[in-house]
């Protein structure tokens, strides 16, 4: 239930904590396509300046009937990047994929005008040491919500233990709501649940609600696929 509080592990620049402000373009089953956007935008078009995320929902994936209601954003990095620094919007430039400039550059600069705007409380330091005060700080009668994609692996495996460790904790105890997309063997509780011919698909991402699998995923979110579980 909403509104929501968006704590995420591993931040950066925080760009994953703005979905209500990005237009969406879902490609369906059947071949039909369905757009959803930001308030403020036109029936022909998103508003000037609005980031426009495709994705191809597969397999029975339900299209999301409208954003999220966000009250807070923040979220926990080791070294938090300015959106608003020059500096640091040339170095993530930098690190978009030869052949994607063009596409991405400009959803990126858009995404980092949004975000330097309206800056997220992103904490400093160790996600697992962090998770709690991050979550702390979300502010009373949201519901927190605690994501992470592609993070987890820069975790020793007895760090990624204590955290999944704390972060079920705080779903039972602040009402929190954890959200998962890693790797489909870096979770080991998560992995048990998969069907095991798709545990073979060392590039699959698994997107996982309180630790049970909903779907599995693009690593870049190009295409989600719901999973058939009992």
């Amino acid at each position: 239930p909403g509104p929501l509080s968006l704590v995420e592990m591993g931040a950066s620049a925080g760009l994953c904590l703005y979905p209500d402000r990005y237009a969406y373009r879902y490609a369906l089953d059947g071949g039909s396509t369905h757009e959803l956007r930001p308030a403020g935008s036109d029936t022909a078009a998103p508003a000037a300046g609005t980031p426009v995320l495709d994705c191809a929902l597969r397999d029975g994936v339900p299209r999301p009937r409208s954003l999220p209601d966000v009250v807070h954003r923040g979220g926990v990095d080791l070294a938090p990047i300015d959106p608003a620094h020059a500096d640091s919007r040339a170095w993530l430039r930098s690190l978009i994929w030869p052949g994607q400039q063009s596409e991405r550059v400009p959803r990126l600069d858009a995404a980092l005008d949004i975000a330097a705007a309206d800056p997220p409380r992103i904490i400093t330091g160790d996600l697992v040491e962090k998770l709690e005060d991050s979550v702390a700080a979300c502010p009373a009668g949201s519901t927190p919500v605690v994501f992470h994609t592609a993070v987890l692996g820069y975790l020793e495996p007895q760090a990624r233990a204590e955290f999944v460790r704390r972060v079920t904790d705080l779903c039972r105890d602040a009402g929190a709501v954890w959200i998962s997309v890693e790797g489909v063997t870096l979770l080991p509780d998560v992995a048990e649940q998969v069907p095991e011919p798709i545990r073979r698909h060392k590039g699959i991402f698994v997107v996982a609600v309180n630790g049970r699998p909903l779907a599995t995923a693009h690593g870049h979110g190009d295409w989600v696929r719901a999973l058939d579980m009992p």
